[in-house]
């Protein structure tokens, strides 16, 4: 079985607090998905036009609702979903996949991918280099029955994770906020049980002059 592991620098970028739905609308998200991308054909989005589409031809997915202009341009979405749908589950596309929710009307299009936004200041940022703040992921292959364990590096600004002693993501992060600082996991495509977890701070190193 092949994992992918993901590692999300984005998470540690300064950004406002994610869009929260009014409290009806929260009460109901379990069954009314939210309206995203002011009813525009996110088909046509990608290609670089806004148009409108049909309330008739809609398709709930991921908790938000899609309008289209066509039933062509609705069997191709319902074809790839998690590709022309809105990234990361409707994620701040600055702050990263284990945000919150970004605004539904908030949005852009880059590497033929629809991203939402918290707010205009992280829809900017995320514009000014959107390629600096996508995921780094590896490919891993487990054997059957074979669990995953990860080891997890915070040393300044550097983050490394190791997995199963031979896979390795690094990246540099640069939390601006003590809300910043933290670790979550989650899984896509599927389930799993985290059977384990235990933390403990790093020690400054110490090192020693031989030549002397």
């Amino acid at each position: 079985m092949t994992t992918r592991l993901a590692l999300a620098a984005a998470l540690a970028l300064c950004c406002p607090a994610p869009f929260a739905r009014p409290a009806a609308a929260a009460a109901a998200s379990a069954t009314e998905a939210t309206l995203v991308l002011r009813g525009l054909d996110p088909i046509e989005l990608i290609d670089g036009r806004e148009v409108e589409g049909a309330p008739e031809l809609a398709v709930d997915h991921g908790g938000f609702r899609y309008h289209f202009i066509s039933e062509d341009t609705r069997e191709l979405f319902l074809a790839d979903p998690e590709r022309y749908g809105v990234q990361w589950d409707g994620a701040c596309g600055r702050m990263g996949p284990l945000s919150g929710v970004g605004h539904p009307d908030r949005f852009a299009v880059w590497n033929e991918r629809i991203w939402l936004f918290a707010s205009d200041q992280c829809r900017t940022g995320f514009l000014k280099s959107p390629e600096k703040l996508q995921p780094i992921d590896a490919p891993l292959e487990l054997a059957a029955g074979e669990t995953l364990r990860l080891r997890v590096f915070l040393d300044g600004p550097l983050l490394e994770v190791f997995a199963n002693e031979r896979q390795c993501l690094t990246t540099q992060v640069h939390p601006r906020s003590r809300a910043a600082l933290g670790v979550e996991l989650l899984a896509r495509g599927g389930v799993a049980r985290l059977r384990r977890a235990s933390g403990w701070p790093l020690r400054a190193a110490t090192f020693t002059d031989r030549r002397r």
